[in-house]
């Protein structure tokens, strides 16, 4: 039998600051019914305009390449992606999301291990639908700058990860993932977000990271 859509048992809320803009958002994570998907709700604008975690909304940040930004319409939200490896390494299907900026706050830590014990305290509650699957029919290749994705079919969601920076303590590093709650929830959910000193001036020039700090990154 196929396993079973999930989304949280109740909701749950919380408080933060926005990575780049510096701005205070309040954010509740709600249940969703099945095969909605997860969605963000922009209680801030007028109408409260939806925006929905597909493919087809996803934007190519132009600034600096440092964010994940999802635009439906006139409206966005920017720098999910911490957030949205939560949900899905928790095995979430279903999930709105209200927020009152364009920007979730950032966790304590910058990583997504918050997020993680957030929806683990809001309970999981399995629904009455069977999850869909997206397959990968066969090989597909994608690349942008200095960074390429390559996709394989598989029985599973296998990741495997390789960094390349020209710096002595990070170098090239690779990485093999089976994604499964606990294998996310150990290994993954725990990484922070990074920068190299010498490119913290030009992003603040930039007019990002205004929310950032040592406690929310690695310098």
């Amino acid at each position: 039998m196929s396993e079973r859509q999930r989304t949280l048992a109740s909701a749950i809320s919380y408080e933060g600051v926005g990575l780049h803009t510096g701005e205070n958002c309040q954010v509740t994570f709600k249940p969703a019914p099945p095969d909605s998907g997860i969605q963000f709700v922009r209680s801030d604008l007028p109408g409260k305009p939806k925006i929905r975690v597909v493919a087809e909304n996803a934007v190519y940040d132009s600034d600096q390449g440092r964010r994940t930004i999802l635009r439906e319409g006139e409206a966005e939200v920017h720098t999910v992606e911490h957030l949205l490896a939560a949900a899905t390494g928790c095995g979430i299907d279903n999930l709105t999301i209200e927020l009152n900026a364009r920007e979730p706050g950032h966790t304590i830590d910058g990583s997504a291990t918050p997020f993680v014990e957030m929806f683990q305290k809001a309970g999981i509650e399995v629904q009455a639908k069977d999850r869909r699957y997206f397959e990968v029919p066969h090989p597909v290749r994608f690349a942008k700058g200095g960074a390429e994705v390559l996709g394989f079919p598989h029985e599973a969601l296998r990741i495997s990860f390789t960094i390349e920076f020209e710096h002595p303590v990070i170098g090239t590093q690779h990485a093999v993932f089976d994604i499964e709650p606990e294998v996310f929830l150990r290994e993954i959910a725990p990484a922070r977000t990074f920068v190299l000193r010498e490119d913290v001036e030009k992003l603040q020039k930039a007019g990002m990271i205004k929310g950032g700090s040592l406690d929310t990154a690695v310098v």
